[in-house]
């Protein structure tokens, strides 16, 4: 878990700037440096938090959220995609009910999406556009204990919903 902690730390040192491309309007000429800014993912078994950090450890804005739920794959286990992603300068993550929110660097929390999660053998994953103003999702079905420890097949019905 702490792994996905640095690489979502890693991730938003690169992403979680300013957005890159032409100057921002401003009234006047600013003087002073770009802040870095970091983003990072700390799981904590029923609960996650996300957080916008300077690299002063100063945590500019965070949330709380209800971590997604592990479905029961039989023998292989699960594998679950990422739980929030950088754009825009924001972080977006997804909650258990299937909620996409934004966090902006003012502590801003917005709704960007719902997906509907009816079960806890449903995987959430989602992908946002490098400016943050699309976001694709899909709800994956796992049927309990689909992959047996002897290989058999148990004729299990997946269902993948985009």
């Amino acid at each position: 878990m702490k792994a996905l902690g640095i690489a979502m730390l890693l991730l938003g040192l690169v992403a979680c700037g300013e957005a890159q491309g032409g100057p921002a309007a401003s009234a006047a000429p600013s003087s002073a440096p770009a802040i870095l800014l970091f983003a990072t993912l700390q799981t904590n078994g029923a609960s996650n938090t996300t957080a916008i950090t300077g690299l002063d450890g100063h945590v500019r804005a965070s949330a709380t959220f209800a971590a997604m739920p592990v479905p029961s794959a039989g023998c292989m286990g699960a594998i679950l995609p990422p739980l929030a992603h950088v754009a825009a300068g924001k972080v977006f993550y997804a909650d258990a009910k299937g909620v996409v929110r934004s966090l902006a660097t003012d502590g801003t929390v917005t709704t960007v999406a719902t997906f509907p999660m009816t079960s806890s053998q449903q995987m959430l994953s989602f992908a946002v556009s490098p400016d943050g103003t699309k976001l694709l999702g899909t709800v994956f079905t796992v049927p309990t204990n689909a992959f047996t420890c002897d290989g058999s097949s148990q004729g299990a019905t997946f269902t993948f919903d985009a």
